[in-house]
């Protein structure tokens, strides 16, 4: 059964790696007692929690393989035809964010190493200016 499950106490990086746990590819996590894994499957973002826990500006960072692989396509989540193809969590987690940052994520970037981590943190830090800019454009 797929739910989300808010961490909001205990080991920073088991969370994290609970978040990123995938089937064939990453093993789940057990804390208190649960197998969790995500992967992108029962929440992309966090933001609903956020809000729900306080939260008065979100900012998200999208880096979910299917979102990449869609805005590829020319299908962002505000396309006519986003409806179809993204998931209804998908669309609620990007209504609750008030900045969304799609880095556009390198193929070069899956492959270990320190070069594909600074490719990863050079993909985030330019898409963090280009959202960063449409934000201060929308407040103009």
């Amino acid at each position: 059964m797929k739910r989300t499950v808010i961490i909001t106490n205990g080991k920073l990086a088991s969370a994290i790696s609970a978040s990123c746990a995938l089937r064939g590819i990453r093993r789940p996590v057990s804390r208190e007692g649960k197998r969790l894994k995500d992967g992108g499957i029962a929440c992309v973002l966090p933001s609903e929690a956020c809000r729900a826990m306080g939260a008065d500006f979100i900012v998200g960072s999208d880096v979910w393989e299917i979102s990449s692989l869609l805005r590829g396509f020319g299908i962002d989540p505000h396309h006519p035809r986003a409806s179809r193809t993204y998931p209804s969590h998908y669309h609620s987690a990007v209504c609750n964010t008030d900045l969304l940052v799609h880095p556009k994520v390198p193929l070069a970037g899956y492959l270990p190493g320190p070069v594909a981590i600074e490719r990863m943190i050079a993909a985030g830090e330019d898409a963090t200016r280009l959202a960063l800019a449409r934000l201060a454009a929308q407040a103009a």
